[in-house]
């Protein structure tokens, strides 16, 4: 009673378009990752090519305000623990990182 020709054909054409959808959406997770990589690696160009820019406009500043390149030999740029640790807690000089005073340290402890 339920189970004739046209039931079977309909459930085959069923199986046959789940199939197709499965393949689909296995190519576009591929297509989705591929994509990602390339937003990734396309910000990373740009970042570099800024950062590159930024170098020159530097030098050529340098040059230009006419800095003596024997008494001043490079630029610092940087965002390490310390600066990062200086911004959160409000530590007025950065060099009391590195004096291994015992009593500033102790200031830290309960920052876990």
């Amino acid at each position: 009673m339920f189970s004739n020709d046209r039931n079977i054909e309909t459930i085959g054409q069923l199986v046959e378009i789940i199939k197709h959808y499965i393949g689909l959406q296995k190519e576009y997770m591929k297509l989705d990752v591929v994509d990602k990589i390339v937003r990734l690696l396309t910000a990373l160009t740009i970042s570099a090519i800024f950062v590159v820019l930024l170098m020159l406009a530097l030098i050529y500043l340098s040059f230009a305000c006419g800095i003596d390149s024997k008494v001043y030999s490079g630029y610092a740029f940087g965002m390490g623990v310390e600066r990062i640790t200086n911004l959160k807690y409000r530590v007025s000089d950065l060099r009391m990182f590195s004096e291994n005073d015992t009593r500033f340290l102790k200031e830290f402890e309960s920052a876990n």
